[in-house]
């Protein structure tokens, strides 16, 4: 996929835009590779750096229920959690608890646990423990627009992925020897993160939202991109 990433780069360049290998530092803007865990051609999941581990326990199909909670000094000390069959279990750490259930488990575990907004835990008859006004507020939609464009046969990754036929086997055979060519590829190369300040600036619409929002671009106020382009 080389090619495809050297001509993507060269005409993403070619608009103004910068490329960057480093988005992660909070300044997300530019082209990017993309990130992926592959290697000699084969993905490898997150799970394999956990898999087998003597002083790892993994619980499957468990639900956490609330974060057992030091009343004295507020320190989180475990988690309550629920197992397939009904029964709760305490969960108790040696050292420190890692909440990382997502975006909607995450905040959901806070406010079950007496964390979040003062009126929204009483309508649910929840003790209050830390009046936090944010937790589970300021969802945002991810809008997405896809872009569907005929391509010539044979060039197209259908062609070569996808459909039978001497371009399949031709990528077939590459895999197999070696883990080669497109099929050790995660087929999401490279990510755009653009701006279009100068567009937006155009619209008298967008500069009186603008000047309402004390200058700050309405959409993105923190320099964040306005579009994500996958390629």
């Amino acid at each position: 996929m080389k090619p495809f990433r050297e001509l993507l780069t060269k005409a993403w360049e070619s608009t103004g835009e910068p490329v960057s290998e480093n988005i992660f530092d909070g300044t997300m803007r530019g082209l990017v590779h993309s990130v992926n865990t592959i290697y000699k051609g084969r993905r490898s999941g997150s799970f394999l750096a956990v898999a087998d581990k003597p002083n790892i326990t993994i619980f499957p199909e468990v639900h956490s229920k609330r974060l057992i909670i030091d009343q004295a000094d507020r320190t989180a000390k475990g988690v309550t959690v629920i197992t397939a069959s009904g029964e709760e279990l305490d969960l108790y750490a040696t050292r420190e608890v890692i909440v990382s259930q997502g975006v909607f488990e995450t905040p959901k575990l806070l406010m079950l646990s007496g964390i979040g907004p003062k009126a929204e835990l009483a309508k649910h008859n929840i003790p209050l423990l830390v009046d936090s006004p944010h937790i589970g507020q300021h969802l945002l939609d991810h809008p997405g627009v896809p872009f569907v464009l005929k391509i010539k046969d044979s060039y197209s990754m259908d062609s070569h992925v996808l459909r039978k036929g001497a371009l399949q086997d031709k990528v077939m055979s590459a895999y197999a020897n070696g883990h080669a060519g497109p099929m050790g590829s995660p087929f999401l190369e490279m990510i755009g993160f653009p701006r279009i300040d100068s567009y937006l600036e155009k619209s008298p619409e967008y500069r009186a939202a603008k000047a309402a929002n004390d200058g700050l671009d309405p959409f993105c106020p923190y320099g964040q991109p306005h579009f994500e382009l996958d390629f």
